[in-house]
């Protein structure tokens, strides 16, 4: 649920995996000490590929539930139905 302080802590730990994600990728281009991807289109597949695989892992903290499953269940502000209304 949004708006608690274990929310903040799940946003933490995507990062930090986000982060460990992108140190492992290695750097390329002219400016291979600062840039790990040629272009944006290269950079968006990545971050495509890493919030997929992320929302399908099973986490310990979500009770060895995928974020993706919790998510589903979840109906309200924070989800696009929820924003944009019902019939939207």
């Amino acid at each position: 649920r949004p708006y608690r302080p274990q929310t903040n802590g799940m946003a933490e730990r995507f990062n930090r995996r986000l982060a460990e994600a992108l140190r492992g990728h290695p750097a390329s281009g002219k400016n291979a000490g600062r840039n790990r991807f040629t272009d944006h289109a290269q950079r968006d597949a990545f971050l495509f590929n890493f919030v997929e695989l992320y929302n399908q892992t099973r986490l310990l903290c979500l009770d060895h539930k995928a974020p993706a499953e919790l998510l589903a269940k979840l109906s309200g502000h924070n989800t696009k139905a929820g924003m944009l209304g019902e019939n939207s």
